[in-house]
């Protein structure tokens, strides 16, 4: 198995719509998986983020840590 694929099978198993990064405002759902050329060091698994069952963006599985 190729990267890509280990990362896209752990997120389906654990239920996860697809990978999320705030810091350039940019995520992929599983239907259109890693179309970047792969993750970036700050993706992370998440979930789309609807409204009125319209996609509005993404949301990370948490809330994002903050180091001071």
């Amino acid at each position: 198995m190729i990267l890509r694929e280990v990362i896209f099978e752990k997120l389906k198993h654990n239920q996860y719509e697809g990978l999320v990064n705030l810091e350039i405002n940019c995520g992929c759902t599983l239907d259109d998986f890693m179309t970047c050329e792969g993750p970036l060091d700050n993706c992370q698994a998440g979930y789309v983020k609807k409204k009125g069952g319209v996609a509005k963006g993404y949301r990370p599985h948490h809330k994002p840590r903050i180091y001071k």
